[in-house]
C-alpha cells in the first residue's frame, strides 16, 4: 500500500515538474550534489531523458532534481544509510529490457544514499520482459552504475 502511494505521489511530482519546466527548475535554490555524464537514454517515472550530462540537486529530504541542458525532472526518494562511506560517487540505474530507470544516488565519502521506488513504468517494463519469456532479476533488472564526475556536499 505504501509503495503504491509513493508511486502515485512520484507520478504527480514528475507531472508537475514536467509542466513547470526548466526556468522554474533553475530559479529554485537547491544544492547540486553531483554531476554525471549518463551514456544512455533513461526514465524518471514516465518522463524520458536523453543521454547527456546532468546535475543532481537535493531540493529537500524527499525530492532530488536532475537538470540537463534541455530537460529537468524531479524524483521522489528516501534516504538510507550503509554505515560505511561509499568509496565512489555514482548513480545506479535498473536496466530492464531496453529501458533504464534511475534508482539510487551514492555520494563519495558518505554512508548516506538515496533510493527511488519502482515506478509504474518500471513495473510495466518488467511485465513486458516476463511476457517475452525473458528472465527478470530480483529487484526488476540488472544494475548499471554511472560514476559521478564531480560532487559537493
Amino acid at each position: 500500500m505504501r509503495t503504491q502511494i509513493a508511486s502515485r505521489i512520484g507520478s504527480v511530482v514528475l507531472a508537475v515538474a514536467t509542466m513547470i519546466g526548466q526556468p522554474a527548475a533553475r530559479a529554485q535554490g537547491s544544492d547540486t550534489v553531483a554531476v554525471a555524464n549518463i551514456p544512455f537514454d533513461f526514465q524518471l517515472g514516465s518522463q524520458m531523458f536523453k543521454a547527456g550530462k546532468y546535475s543532481v540537486a537535493v531540493d529537500n529530504r524527499y525530492i532530488i532534481r536532475l537538470q540537463g541542458d534541455r530537460q529537468s525532472g524531479l524524483l521522489l526518494v528516501r534516504w538510507n544509510n550503509t554505515n560505511k562511506p561509499s568509496a565512489t560517487g555514482r548513480l545506479v540505474f535498473e536496466h530492464c529490457g531496453s529501458h533504464y530507470f534511475l534508482r539510487q544516488l551514492h555520494l563519495k565519502d558518505s554512508a548516506d544514499f538515496v533510493t527511488a521506488a519502482e515506478s509504474k513504468e518500471e513495473k510495466r517494463a518488467q511485465m513486458e520482459q516476463l511476457a517475452l519469456n525473458r528472465p527478470v532479476a530480483p529487484g526488476g533488472g540488472s544494475a548499471t552504475e554511472v560514476p559521478v564526475l564531480t560532487a559537493s556536499r
